[in-house]
């Protein structure tokens, strides 16, 4: 378990007399700091918002990053929590959104599937309810409780109108039809995401996915083509590769995952935990077919994937979670 990184509630004055910073730059240093995963650095910046600034503009956007600033889930809950409580309500719901991330984050499924239909009971007009759908689904389908997380996805991917979402939630019911064998229905919901101007974002999961739900060999060898061409160093790539029986390209590097955010701060503080470990390490925003766009941290790259395999070996046996993927 990471440690947590709890915040010394110190201010950071000037000298006596001293005006002191502005608001505005504590906010903007704050955010710099948080950025670049220095937790610590960015919490002392936003201490005056909840204090001596408690009723200045930014006050609640900065109690917001406050809140982010911890890389312990259970911890940044129990801050949204606490700011739900005086919040005002567009704040508040922000507030309600986080704690229900959290919670999947954590995978408490059932928690978190309750949370984000208490949101949707309370908010369903509003500009994120579309966000709350599909991870409702995604919780649905978690407790196995499919017919239902199909019956929201195939909802948000024919009505919804936000891009994002909508491809996420395609590809969620392309891979619970997929999991029931019900090949023509997966290849059907695919073919029709890979095709549509709101499912760009999610192309090569797209065509990956109608390869691998088509019984016709000959769609088959060309959904994978269409990856390998399209997206020749992608995690979908390798994947289309064996379906089609083809060998990966000689001296492709390989990276060790160790890490996957959706916050950028998240992953830099990860980033900044093994650099201070010596190690070689990289972050870099990929898809992901069940949280979209992510940060992952990477240590690597290695010349093989054995050297790769070697270093996850070493990293298990110390307790870390982590994966070989192709660089």
């Amino acid at each position: 378990m990471i440690a947590v990184l709890v915040a010394a509630s110190v201010w950071l004055g000037c000298p006596a007399g001293a005006a002191g910073p502005a608001p505005e730059d504590l906010f903007s240093e704050a955010t710099a700091a948080y950025q670049a995963g220095d937790f610590v650095k960015a919490a002392a910046r936003l201490e005056p918002f909840r204090g001596k600034y408690a009723d200045h503009r930014l006050a609640w956007p900065a109690n917001l990053l406050w809140a982010r600033c911890t890389t312990d889930p259970a911890e940044s809950e129990r801050r949204f929590r606490l700011l739900a409580k005086t919040a005002p309500p567009e704040t508040r719901k922000e507030c309600d959104l986080e704690v229900a991330s959290l919670l999947l984050l954590r995978e408490r499924w059932k928690d978190a599937e309750r949370a984000y239909a208490a949101y949707l009971d309370a908010n369903a007009g509003d500009e994120r309810a579309e966000e709350a759908v599909y991870w409702r689904a995604v919780c649905l389908r978690s407790l196995g409780r499919d017919a239902e997380a199909l019956g929201l996805a195939e909802g948000e991917r024919r009505n919804g109108r936000q891009d994002r979402w909508k491809a996420l939630a395609g590809l969620l019911a392309g891979t619970i039809r997929l999991a029931a064998k019900d090949l023509p229905g997966a290849n059907a919901i695919y073919v029709d995401l890979a095709g549509a101007a709101w499912g760009q974002d999610v192309k090569p999961q797209a065509l990956l996915g109608a390869a691998k739900s088509t019984k016709n060999a000959a769609e088959c060898n060309r959904y994978a083509r269409a990856v390998i061409d399209g997206w020749p160093d992608s995690p979908e790539a390798a994947e289309a590769r064996g379906l089609i029986h083809e060998k990966a390209p000689p001296d492709r590097p390989y990276a060790v995952r160790v890490g996957a955010f959706a916050q950028p701060g998240n992953a830099a503080a990860e980033r900044k935990k093994w650099k201070q470990r010596g190690k070689q390490v990289v972050v870099l925003k990929r898809h992901h077919e069940t949280f979209g766009e992510l940060f992952f941290v990477f240590l690597g790259p290695y010349p093989t994937k054995a050297k790769a395999e070697l270093v996850a070996k070493e990293l298990k046996a110390d307790g870390v979670s982590c994966g070989v993927t192709p660089f």
